[in-house]
């Protein structure tokens, strides 16, 4: 079984073998492999910065565009985050990433003021009621604490959500017959007709919180948020009691 690695190096090898034969019929002086040995050396990068020999094409090809990206990296020099860092922050906080941190909370506090909005006179209150009974309509019933991990949420924020929810009659919870000590819960007829009437105004949503973004750029932000995601979604479901140094002594 070939690797992604393999795969891949067959690919392009094959692609680039091609070019230059056809370049080198003209040009016989001028055959040479380094672009080839770039294309591995990068390979290789990936691979190790992603952990995973499971890639496909179109994940090596937008982490290589972000790697050459202008816009992110310029001759090699760190990117200049001053200008995002308010005054009164100026300190530590021009680290790439504490002013990563402050813009991923902003970006959460703008997306809460959106579904304010866009749910304002519905039944559902935040995004997370949307949230949860989308899961419920995508995956059917479930525990309480399958649906607040699902969400990422901590218990006691997720209980909030599902108390919400039975108490306007959009989900409903019966004793689980595996485990009469368990709940699961499920989606009412009600819940399923705010939810559908929901979607158009969450897509409007998620339109505006992609901003003006490019559709290039949209897939690069899109890959580097799933590599975030994976890397806490961890840290979630499997370390999250442990503390602060100790995840980075073992993380890092």
């Amino acid at each position: 079984m070939f690797s992604f690695q393999n795969k891949i190096f067959l690919y392009l090898f094959n692609n680039i073998l091609v070019r230059h034969r056809i370049f080198t019929e003209n040009h016989p002086s001028k055959m040479n492999y380094e672009l080839l040995k770039d294309i591995v050396d990068n390979l290789e990068r990936f691979e190790a910065e992603n952990n995973t020999q499971q890639g496909t094409l179109k994940d090596f090809g937008l982490w290589l565009s972000n790697q050459q990206s202008p816009d992110i990296q310029s001759n090699n020099q760190t990117l200049d985050v001053s200008s995002h860092i308010p005054a009164d922050v100026k300190t530590t906080a021009e680290l790439p990433e504490t002013v990563i941190a402050q813009l991923l909370t902003f970006l959460s506090r703008y997306l809460k003021i959106y579904f304010k909005k866009g749910l304002d006179g519905t039944l559902l209150t935040t995004g997370d009621d949307f949230s949860y009974l989308a899961t419920l309509f995508g995956k059917g019933g479930m525990t309480k604490t399958e649906l607040i991990l699902l969400n990422a949420h901590e218990k006691t924020s997720g209980m909030e959500v599902i108390k919400r929810l039975l108490i306007n009659e959009l989900i409903e919870q019966t004793e689980d017959e595996k485990d009469k000590r368990s709940k699961q819960i499920y989606l009412t007829q009600k819940g399923t007709g705010v939810l559908m009437a929901s979607f158009k105004t969450m897509g409007e949503v998620a339109k505006i919180s992609a901003g003006d973004l490019t559709d290039q750029e949209k897939n690069q932000l899109l890959f580097l948020l799933k590599k975030l995601d994976n890397f806490h979604n961890d840290i979630y479901l499997n370390h999250r009691e442990k503390g602060i140094e100790q995840l980075l002594e073992e993380k890092f």
